[in-house]
């Protein structure tokens, strides 16, 4: 069996629950992690994520990070709410020769309806790093359970999620949200 050899790209409510199915699962090998927050960084991977120590230490130098030798980065920072940043991430990303996997931006589910400039940038990085982009399109918490499938493998990583987002419009009237 291959092992795959993953950077965890976030630690917050989707990133702990990935970074649990990736170090519990012996097909994926967790080379490196990225957190947001200075309060985070130099902790363990297994911490963050409530389980054993791994010796990965989390770090905000995404420089070293891409320096890493690995196969995908499995993102998961919000990307709706600042996609500028996240294709910023991602073309980063992709030109350093990884594959990336993502629940993040809906915009791309159907990538000929997103942004053209946002697709061509993506596209040009993909060809620069010879890497792919897959994503499912769904910034959690809005399911409760997704599974990503990686464009270069028949792995998959599932992640289960204890509640459901779900926003209700109605023409004419204004957006409900509820939590179950």
């Amino acid at each position: 069996m291959k092992r795959y050899k993953v950077i965890q790209w976030a630690s917050g409510n989707v990133g702990q629950h990935a970074l649990r199915a990736l170090i519990a699962n012996p097909m994926y090998e967790l080379v490196g992690l990225w957190v947001s927050s200075p309060e985070k960084a130099g902790r363990d991977a297994g911490e963050l994520a409530g389980l054993p120590p791994t010796g990965i230490i989390g770090t905000n130098d995404a420089d070293a990070l891409l320096a890493l030798d690995a196969d995908v980065v499995s993102y998961m920072a919000g990307a709706d709410s600042r996609p500028l940043e996240a294709v910023a991430d991602w073309v980063r990303i992709l030109e350093s020769g990884k594959n990336i996997v993502t629940t993040s931006m809906a915009a791309l589910t159907y990538p000929p309806a997103a942004d053209p400039d946002m697709r061509r940038a993506l596209e040009a990085a993909c060809v620069r790093g010879g890497a792919s982009l897959f994503n499912s399109g769904t910034d959690p918490p809005s399911l409760i359970s997704v599974t990503v499938s990686s464009p270069f493998s028949n792995a998959s990583l599932s992640v289960k999620y204890s509640g459901l987002w779900l926003m209700e419009v109605n023409r004419g009237t204004i957006p409900r949200f509820s939590y179950r």
